[in-house]
């Protein structure tokens, strides 16, 4: 990317991130790499430092929100309005394959959309989703430069690696240009997400709308076809805790969208990532868990015994109680083009 954009540099500036996930021998070259590279197109070049290791949940995950927060800000600093990434298209087939074995649904299978916010005014672009890994590496080899590798690639107990080395290269005989017709799946797969996600903001904006919670009846919800439904919270989710997101996945959701809609009037109190979602005959609160008040309504008529569900862990209720509460990308100016 950093090669197709260098014919503009006054409109460039190529930003790498360093994180502590890889020896820090491995990151000083990677860096040093980018560094050279961008000197040699003269380009201007910026560079942050993330600290990852150190924090609870998932290593990727963590490495990816503080990776887009630190080009946003260094896009902020530098005047620009785009931080452009070089994803391309066999990325998107891999990270839609993982997410299929993991029971995602359409808005998780439209993958690596070609631009999304990142920042208040800067936008995420992924101009090579139309190229392959075979012709960047030809690119790269046209242009006589040898591309760093990632020696985690290589690693064949992590998913993507393992796709990568053992079921892609399968694919590409059985199916040549599965990239391609992968890629068209996912935009549509987007666009049916975006209409779900559009549905389950209109209902989230009738509920009662709390500093430390969100109260829906319990009869509105109980309409929703369950898809729409488990939007629903997780829309609720981020809006309470922008960080539950990450945390929350259908395995979590799918028990609590259950009970939502089946027949028991039963109180019953379930985990969210960071929340708890409490659910009675009238109401079902999402809510942070930062005290110990009450995580839903008491129901009109309780049950003699309170049931408890959950969907990682539970919490037992009485009768009649209320129950507890990464080459870099770059960033683009207003006249400028990213690179990585």
């Amino acid at each position: 990317m950093m090669l197709a954009l260098a014919s503009r540099p006054r409109e460039v500036v190529v930003g790498h991130v360093v994180h502590d996930l890889r020896p820090a021998r491995q990151s000083r070259a990677d860096a040093g790499f980018v560094r050279q590279l961008a000197t040699t197109l003269g380009l201007a070049y910026r560079e942050a430092r993330v600290a990852v290791r150190a924090l609870p949940g998932n290593a990727e995950a963590n490495a990816r929100r503080l990776r887009y927060a630190a080009l946003a800000e260094m896009a902020r600093e530098a005047g620009c309005r785009y931080v452009a990434v070089a994803h391309q298209a066999d990325d998107l087939a891999e990270t839609m394959l993982m997410r299929l074995l993991r029971g995602s649904g359409p808005r998780g299978l439209g993958v690596l959309r070609a631009r999304r916010p990142l920042a208040p005014d800067v936008t995420l672009i992924r101009p090579m989703l139309t190229l392959t890994r075979a012709q960047t590496r030809r690119l790269c080899r046209l242009a006589r430069i040898t591309p760093r590798h990632d020696a985690t690639n290589d690693d064949t107990t992590r998913m993507r690696a393992a796709l990568r080395t053992g079921v892609m290269p399968r694919l590409a005989r059985l199916s040549p240009g599965y990239q391609r017709r992968l890629a068209a799946s996912a935009s549509l797969l987007a666009q049916a997400g975006d209409l779900i996600a559009t549905r389950a903001a209109r209902v989230l904006a009738k509920a009662d709308h709390h500093e430390d919670s969100i109260i829906v009846p319990r009869a509105n919800l109980r309409r929703l076809r369950p898809i729409i439904l488990g939007e629903m919270l997780r829309q609720a989710a981020r809006r309470l805790s922008p960080r539950a997101a990450d945390q929350i996945g259908q395995r979590v959701l799918a028990p609590i969208v259950r009970g939502v809609l089946d027949d028991t009037s039963d109180p019953r109190t379930y985990t969210l990532g960071v929340l708890r979602v409490g659910v009675t005959a009238r109401a079902v609160q999402i809510a942070r868990v930062v005290t110990s008040a009450p995580i839903a309504p008491r129901p009109r008529r309780p049950s003699r015994s309170a049931a408890t569900a959950s969907g990682r862990s539970t919490q037992r209720t009485r009768p009649g109680r209320r129950p507890a509460g990464a080459s870099a990308p770059a960033a683009r100016r207003t006249r400028r083009r990213p690179a990585r």
